[in-house]
């Protein structure tokens, strides 16, 4: 959850900068909106990605859970991660 807010406060925050400075220097706000959106939610992965690296935290997708020997022992047995169907 901590690397989402990253994401969205940088993305925000830049987004905010590069409209002030677009609308400032030549009224491009939109454009200035846009490339300060993208720049800044690049700028928040990568803290979130160091964030993760700082603090030990792998992440959760399916492939590395599947690797864990637990999980793995119980995929054996027939267990899976989709939800049963009726």
């Amino acid at each position: 959850m901590q690397g989402t807010r990253y994401e969205v406060l940088y993305g925000v925050g830049g987004l905010v900068v590069g409209l002030a400075d677009r609308n400032a220097a030549d009224g491009h706000f939109i454009l200035g909106a846009i490339i300060g959106g993208i720049v800044g939610f690049v700028g928040g992965v990568i803290k979130a990605i160091s964030f993760y690296k700082a603090e030990g935290i792998k992440d959760a997708t399916d492939s590395t859970l599947a690797q864990h020997p637990l999980l793995a022992q119980r995929f054996k047995e027939g267990w899976s991660f989709t939800k049963p169907t009726a």
